[in-house]
């Protein structure tokens, strides 16, 4: 089954969308795009029928990476504008998904950059 986000607007207009990254919630039917020119925005969509939930910004730059939290309710975004920002996105496992839910972690981008000499803490932006 192929997977087609739309560049209709609803006006009938085009809007040419970059789409930088992907991110399935790992406990909601929902997908978590990244992109780049025009808005440089995270567009929250329900699957199977890719209605919009929400659409996040605040990156000045094309979003060019997206990792989850553990939990799976967050999601960290790096941006060419140099900045990472912290999305809470996702909703929780219901209890019996948390029982037996076995999660990697891969979240460590933020690790790695925190502890980087030449990243200044205001880049962080929550």
């Amino acid at each position: 089954m192929a997977l087609c986000l739309s560049l209709r607007e609803k006006d009938g207009g085009m809007r040419v969308l970059q789409v930088c990254a992907l991110q399935w919630s790992r406990h909601e039917r929902e997908i978590l795009s990244s992109h780049g020119f025009s808005q440089n925005q995270l567009c929250l969509w329900k699957y199977p029928s890719m209605a919009k939930v929400a659409e996040m910004s605040g990156h000045t730059s094309r979003v060019l990476h997206l990792a989850q939290s553990p939990d799976g309710t967050a999601v960290c975004s790096a941006a060419a504008d140099e900045t990472l920002r912290f999305w809470k996105c996702f909703a929780e496992a219901a209890p019996q998904q948390k029982a037996r839910a076995h999660l990697p972690f891969n979240f460590c981008t933020f690790s790695w950059v925190a502890q980087h000499a030449s990243c200044p803490q205001s880049s962080f932006a929550m």
